[in-house]
């Protein structure tokens, strides 16, 4: 089965459901770019009160 990292994290597709399966992960972009959007939309959301807080 493939899936991308998004429809994973989202519910749409499941993961591994066997111990017997692997998960491959490759990360092609550039970390600090994708830090300072986090931080950029986390920002807007804690500003707009929109989201939700999650455990991970």
């Amino acid at each position: 089965m493939d899936s991308e990292l998004d429809e994973l994290v989202s519910g749409e597709k499941l993961g591994r459901e066997t111990e017997d399966e692997i998960t491959f992960f490759k990360s092609v972009g550039i970390a600090y770019f994708d830090l300072a959007m986090a931080s950029a939309v986390y920002s807007k959301g804690m500003l707009l009160g929109k989201g939700s807080m999650i455990s991970l």
